[in-house]
């Protein structure tokens, strides 16, 4: 109950990575990241959200154009989502 639900770990990877979500209806969810004044588009390819009573992790893993990998990683508890 008092943990961050999935709607919270994506804003916080807007707030905290620049990583931010948006939806098309042909494509579903889309990604992109702003670095430096550039955005890229990066694309999901896997991730979790576990619920541990206290406290959840969440980790998704991201992949750009240039097929770099991007892993981000979290730990909720009482509302609040922490790097890990």
């Amino acid at each position: 109950m008092t943990n961050p639900n999935e709607e919270e770990f994506v804003a916080w990877l807007a707030s905290e990575h620049d990583i931010h979500s948006s939806y098309d209806m042909n494509e579903g969810r889309t990604f992109t990241q702003t670095i430096n004044g550039e955005e890229k588009t990066l694309h999901y390819t896997g991730g979790h959200i576990q619920h541990m009573g206290i406290f959840s992790t969440y980790s998704y893993l991201f992949s750009d154009n240039e097929e770099k990998e991007i892993q981000i990683k979290a730990v909720g508890i009482m509302n609040m989502l922490f790097n890990r």
